[in-house]
């Protein structure tokens, strides 16, 4: 209760802040709570489906992370009058790096460890949410045993066994390949994102689309430097 009540609030406030920087921004808001609404339910939607496919993964995570951080990034354009081929490229970073970082986010909650996570290694996996390493391990010939395991009464000798099947298969390798489901946005915006002086291994071997691979990189980049 106290959590909804904490998001109620803060859902106050930012529509409160919202109007204060005009109708446009207000209106972008509002349209992002109800994406944010239907990734969210389209996630539920799919629970315990082992079915469940990429596409419907990631129209979900375009939804309830990608369309908030895109989002920002073009309220940002928005209130300092940036061009509208800056605002454009804004939004188009934001979607990127909000696509990346579900991913990654994803690929966390199986490979890092439960003290590192704050919550049990696999959690989604067991609620249900079968997320794009999971999807591809179970297109992968692992497919059939790790279906076996999945369920709503999944146990935690189980969890942690289908977790092994998952980092030991496909699932994670695959993860960063290109998808033509995700090709809808064009491929402006890359050149103005973050520029990476070090190449990372992941530079040399991704397979993520151009406007994708700048806003992964900086999103790795982060990550090294809050944990150092």
């Amino acid at each position: 209760m106290r959590a909804i009540l904490a998001g109620d609030f803060l859902l106050a406030r930012a529509s409160e802040l919202a109007a204060g920087l005009g109708v446009e921004v207000a209106a972008l808001l509002a349209a992002t709570i109800g994406r944010l609404c239907e990734g969210q339910l389209l996630e539920l939607q799919h629970a315990h489906d082992s079915t469940r496919t990429e596409a419907s993964y990631l129209r979900s995570i375009d939804g309830k992370t990608a369309s908030l951080l895109a989002s920002a990034c073009r309220i940002g354009g928005i209130v300092t009058q940036a061009s509208d081929e800056h605002i454009e490229a804004l939004d188009t970073f934001g979607h990127s790096y909000g696509m990346a970082f579900q991913m990654v986010d994803d690929v966390l909650d199986l490979v890092s460890t439960e003290a590192e996570l704050g919550k049990p290694a696999g959690h989604d996996m067991e609620e249900g949410i079968y997320t794009l390493p999971v999807l591809h391990t179970l297109a992968s010939p692992d497919g059939e045993a790790l279906t076996e395991l999945l369920g709503e009464d999944m146990d935690d000798p189980t969890r942690r066994k289908a977790i092994d099947i998952v980092k030991a298969g496909e699932g994670i390798p695959l993860h960063d390949r290109p998808r033509p489901a995700d090709r809808r946005r064009g491929t402006h915006g890359s050149e103005h994102a973050p520029t990476q002086p070090r190449r990372h291994r992941s530079q040399r071997r991704s397979g993520l689309p151009d406007r994708h691979r700048g806003a992964s990189l900086h999103l790795i980049d982060t990550v090294e430097r809050a944990s150092t």
